[in-house]
């Protein structure tokens, strides 16, 4: 049993580096939360709370990909939701196929962060 622990936990931080990346690059909170024998990726999200659901934008999906998979340069990103009637917190994602598959997506929950303010910098 500890085999497959420490197998899971090798292939977690060798396939992270992408993913960890992408998250500093669109300025986003991550935490590693431990999980039995593994570690589960937190990710916050800002959204926005519209008649009862929760609406924010992935940082994996996008709206198109090539023939390999890669997703294209300067296509718009997905917006997901997520029910907000009990409040928010975390959820599991709704990552399309493609995404998993180019980003090697670990088991992970993004928690819901209510949009409060806009920042301008002039």
């Amino acid at each position: 049993m500890w085999i497959y622990c420490i197998f899971f936990l090798l292939l977690f931080y060798i396939m992270n580096y992408k993913i960890e990346k992408r998250l500093e690059e669109l300025e986003l909170w991550y935490d590693y939360i431990q999980d039995g024998c593994s570690n589960l990726l937190t990710i916050k999200v800002d959204c926005n709370i519209k008649d009862g659901l929760a609406y924010f934008t992935c940082p994996f999906c996008v709206s198109k990909y090539k023939k390999n998979g890669e997703p294209y340069k300067y296509c718009e990103r997905v917006v997901h939701h997520h029910g907000a009637g009990n409040g928010l917190g975390t959820r599991s994602p709704h990552c399309c196929l493609q995404a998993r598959a180019y980003w090697e997506l670990p088991p992970f929950e993004f928690e819901l962060v209510e949009k409060k303010y806009t920042l301008k910098f002039e």
